[in-house]
């Protein structure tokens, strides 16, 4: 009998350890609609993803795709000072909704801020947004703490000029755009790849591809550190020129590698490809 015990012991302790596993739980990402310059996001449960959580990642439409994004953290708790990882990232693509995918581009931050115990000044944080279909708020890392009320305000401000952030590892710099445009031909049955490579303090966005083929047929393929990111059909490249656009500009994560190319149009024939390519720096 004993024994029985013993075993449904060890069973009930590793089902009691998956329930506690399993509440950990994913950021959502999370569709908010600000209709002014300011908005606030009130009563977030510090150390959690539920809704409304801390731990979430908070996306919109910027009111301009050039702008900057500043982001004031306020602790309620009145007895324990919250750590927390944050950062900033925009996407070229109003119809990508997951923040936490890699093509989003991510802003540089402090890593691993704190907020006071409240009342006390906000944890704040700005970054340049430019030709930013859609940007978020990725919020993470937050835990329980003693005391209450255990949660966090945050307002975020859109403006033309610049954040006074406290926790931005340089200065708020200006964003440059430098034209990488081209064509290139290929020989008789190759491809034809433009690769570009960034940095964290660069990326890439591509507006416009272009191509066609000799004789025969092909498509063209974009990758970001080697995960296809967008493609045409295997045959849609022909004799006549194929052209696609992006507004606004189909945008690469920072430090991440961009390739462009366009498969082999066949046996003797050749293939032509034109790109529309901007190198986005933060200085």
């Amino acid at each position: 009998m004993r024994r029985r015990l013993n075993r449904i012991g060890v069973v009930l302790g590793i089902f009691a350890g998956f329930l506690l596993t399993s509440t950990v739980v994913k950021a959502t990402d999370i569709p908010i609609f600000p209709t002014g310059p300011v908005y606030r996001l009130t009563n977030l449960v510090w150390g959690t993803s539920t809704q409304p959580g801390f731990n979430n990642n908070y996306f919109f439409t910027p009111l301009n795709p050039s702008e900057s994004v500043c982001v004031y953290v306020y602790n309620n708790n009145t007895t324990s000072a919250h750590s927390f990882v944050i950062t900033i990232s925009s996407n070229g693509n109003p119809a990508n909704t997951t923040p936490s995918d890699p093509t989003w581009f991510v802003y540089p931050l402090q890593a691993n801020p704190t907020v006071a115990a409240g009342p006390s000044p906000p944890a704040t944080f700005g970054a340049q947004a430019n030709a930013a279909a859609l940007v978020s708020i990725n919020l993470s890392a937050s835990t329980t703490q003693a005391g209450s009320p255990e949660t966090a305000n945050i307002t975020i401000v859109q403006t033309q000029g610049l954040c006074p952030s406290n926790n931005n590892p340089t200065p708020q710099g200006t964003i440059q755009f430098n034209p990488l445009n081209g064509e290139g031909v290929s020989a008789a049955n190759a491809p034809v790849t433009v690769t570009l490579t960034g940095s964290q303090t660069n990326r890439y966005a591509v507006y416009s591809v272009s191509a066609r083929c000799s004789a025969g047929t092909s498509g063209i393929t974009i990758t970001q550190a080697g995960t296809t990111i967008w493609s045409t059909g295997a045959a849609e490249v022909t004799t006549t020129t194929f052209k696609f656009q992006w507004n606004p500009g189909l945008t690469l994560g920072p430090g991440q590698t961009l390739v462009i190319t366009l498969a082999t149009c066949g046996a003797a024939n050749t293939g032509t490809l034109d790109t529309q390519v901007s190198q986005v720096v933060q200085q």
